[in-house]
């Protein structure tokens, strides 16, 4: 992990070394604990980047791209959309007012049933 770090580094140049440096160590630490922890619970990873379109040749029809999509122990899926921001709350998506988050649901239903 630490050698892929400094290659990204090197990457940067060395005047945005000490900065990035300890936020790279921080963001991939924290996702690999999140994949063991989803791992433990039952989780099984099913793709990254995976795109799905809408079934059909009437239009418009709807395209995405999800970030990662998971299968739970029950094999439900999970779609799991990395965010920069402030993640959304349950109340927000399930009151649509983050209707990618509720498309990105829909259309992995309707494609992988």
């Amino acid at each position: 992990m630490d050698t892929l770090i400094e290659q990204e580094i090197t990457a940067l140049g060395t005047v945005a070394a000490p900065w990035w440096r300890p936020q790279l160590r921080r963001v991939l630490y924290a996702l690999l604990g999140a994949h063991r922890a989803r791992l433990a619970s039952g989780y099984s990873l099913y793709s990254v980047e995976q795109r799905l379109d809408e079934p059909g040749n009437h239009t418009p029809r709807l395209h995405a791209r999800l970030d990662r999509l998971e299968k739970t122990a029950t094999s439900a899926w999970a779609v799991i959309d990395y965010k920069t921001g402030t993640a959304p709350s349950k109340k927000d998506i399930l009151n649509a007012r983050e209707p990618q988050l509720l498309a990105e649901a829909w259309l992995t239903t309707r494609t992988l049933g």
